[in-house]
């Protein structure tokens, strides 16, 4: 439900407030530096956000010099890269991300997990087959 991810949600933005991160710009510096993303669109589509969210959360990322917009690119989209103070921020995130991830899951048995994963799963493509 909307309330359950809401709670979630907080959840993270608040592990990891400290670092100057919410949990979706996390999302999106690890995705950055970890894949090729033509643009900011396409980025948004493969982590499912929303152009507004995705808006609202890049801008920070991009005038705190955690990512950068590559250069030389031709065409329409240009490449985002994740920056060397963008890598020192989310080694400074990730422990607080696992410790925010390791407290939702003691409240999950193993199997609540397993079914939990596999319902999301079935979800997502319901969703997008359409």
């Amino acid at each position: 439900t909307a309330m359950t991810a809401r709670a979630v949600s907080r959840l993270f933005d608040n592990s990891l407030r400290s670092c100057g991160l919410t949990g979706t710009q996390f999302s999106l510096l690890i995705a950055i530096g970890s894949g090729d993303f033509p643009s900011m669109a396409a980025l948004g589509d493969v982590l499912s956000i929303d152009r507004s969210t995705l808006s609202r959360n890049f801008r920070p990322l991009l005038d705190t010099g955690l990512i950068e917009k590559a250069n030389g690119h031709k065409g329409r989209s240009i490449p985002l890269r994740l920056t060397d103070a963008g890598m020192e921020r989310l080694r400074e995130a990730y422990p607080l991300w696992e410790k925010a991830q390791k407290r939702v899951e003691e409240y999950l048995s193993q199997e609540d997990l397993k079914s939990g994963r596999g319902f999301l799963r079935s979800l997502r493509e319901a969703a997008t087959n359409t």
